[in-house]
């Protein structure tokens, strides 16, 4: 049988891992434009989309800092 060194199997290990880190940019290009669709999404309102006012959901009313507890939009 051939016996693997630790030297083999470190080469493996960094090859491995030098493959994993090439992939790296792609997908941080397509989770940074995920994240930027998901957060056009949570901006959308009735007001500025065709969206119904019942999906705006509630929302809470502030006076001067105080938080007045929820109202629906």
């Amino acid at each position: 049988m051939e016996e693997v060194t630790c030297n083999e199997l470190l080469r493996a290990g960094i090859v491995e891992l030098q493959r994993q880190n090439r992939a790296l940019p792609e997908k941080i290009a397509l989770l940074e434009q995920r994240i930027l669709q998901l957060e056009a999404m949570l901006n959308k309102n009735s007001g500025n989309s065709s969206k119904l006012p019942s999906t705006d959901g509630f929302r809470k009313i502030q006076i001067n800092g105080k938080n007045l507890g929820t109202a629906q939009r």
